[in-house]
């Protein structure tokens, strides 16, 4: 059955909380995908030494140009600021 067949779906639930980050931080890997699809909006990197004793190679902060507009869901799983 679909979401929308179901009687106590609510037209509440449907709603997206959005919010505008103007920084990011990633990893190596994840900026390279986001440097190839989308380098016109990053106005910053810095890059984030490991600590150590860590097995990462650090991280990475993008200040972007415009603001990405990111989920309250995906705060939890990365690191927006």
């Amino acid at each position: 059955m679909f979401f929308w067949n179901n009687q106590n779906w609510d037209k509440q639930n449907r709603e997206i909380s959005m919010s505008p980050q103007r920084f990011q931080v990633v990893t190596l890997e994840e900026y390279i995908k986001i440097y190839n699809e989308n380098s016109v909006n990053i106005l910053s990197v810095r890059i984030i030494p490991p600590r150590i004793g860590s097995n990462n190679f650090g991280k990475i902060l993008i200040e972007w140009k415009n603001p990405v507009y990111a989920s309250f869901g995906e705060f939890e799983g990365s690191a927006f600021a």
